[in-house]
This record gives C-alpha cells, sequence and structure tokens, in this order.
C-alpha cells in the first residue's frame, strides 16, 4: 500500500504538468496578429469588384478566420466551405484541406475564382479593416472588409 500513495502522488503530477504544457502550447501556435481573426466578407477578386452573385438567396463572399483554431470558413457565393491554416505568422498565411458542399448553382465564374485564389494566396496584409491576400509574386489577388 506504501507503494500505491507515491506512484499514484507522480501520476497526478504528470497529469498536471502535461495539462500545463499542452495549455502553453497552444499560446505558442497562436497568431501575432489576432486582428485576423474576424468576419471578412470579398471586395475585389483578380482585380475586380465583387457584387452579390444573382442566385435565389444571394450571398456575399465570405471568409471566417479563427486564428487560434487555425480554421476558416466561409462562403463562396455559393457553396460553404471550411479548411486549416497550414501557415501563419506575421506577413505568411496560407490555407490547405479546402472543403465545401456541392450546390448546383447557375453562375460558378466568381466561387470557382474564389476557390482558385484561395490556393494562390501566401501573404496577407491588414490595413485598418481591410485585408489583403497576395500570391508568391507579390500580386494582391483578394480585398476584403472587416465587417463583423
Amino acid at each position: 500500500m506504501p507503494v500505491q500513495l507515491p506512484i499514484s502522488f507522480l501520476f497526478c503530477l504528470l497529469s498536471l504538468s502535461s495539462c500545463n504544457s499542452s495549455k502553453n502550447s497552444n499560446q505558442n501556435n497562436s497568431s501575432p496578429n489576432n486582428n485576423l481573426h474576424d468576419m471578412w466578407a470579398v471586395r475585389e477578386l483578380y482585380g475586380t469588384p465583387i457584387k452579390i452573385l444573382e442566385t435565389k438567396t444571394p450571398k456575399q463572399i465570405t471568409l471566417e478566420i479563427f486564428v487560434n483554431e487555425l480554421k476558416i470558413l466561409g462562403n463562396d457565393g455559393c457553396n460553404n466551405f471550411f479548411g486549416t491554416i497550414d501557415e501563419l505568422n506575421a506577413e505568411k498565411i496560407s490555407f490547405r484541406d479546402i472543403g465545401s458542399t456541392k450546390k448546383l448553382c447557375p453562375n460558378r465564374g466568381t466561387p470557382n475564382s474564389f476557390n482558385k485564389a484561395m490556393k494562390e494566396i501566401t501573404v496577407y496584409e491588414l490595413k485598418n479593416t481591410n485585408l489583403y491576400f497576395r500570391n508568391s509574386a507579390g500580386v494582391v489577388i483578394m480585398q476584403l472588409f472587416k465587417v463583423d
């Protein structure tokens, strides 16, 4: 019986220690710029101003960024999408594992352009309530504004 007390005591210490290290690692993974954590609407895509698509239920193209969870979700103007933030630091951002619903929409041009742009994004820049996404050549491919 005396041996069980020290073993159980060590087990409790290890459990508390692992909880604390998990908490610290989540804090270290957070972005240096928490202003990204918000709901954004697309203003311009590849230099073309974006309008609400004319469908039965018009939808603004939106992107919600969850910095601490490294997740994204939104609507491409037709379908809802979700994904993972692959890289995030003070300047760079990229996405992966983007999936979406598969509604049959009459106008797929703008949603297809948005989905293509999401794969090309490598750099971001925040200016007040505006977010600019650039490709690897440094060209602005998407402009967004904060809607939340």
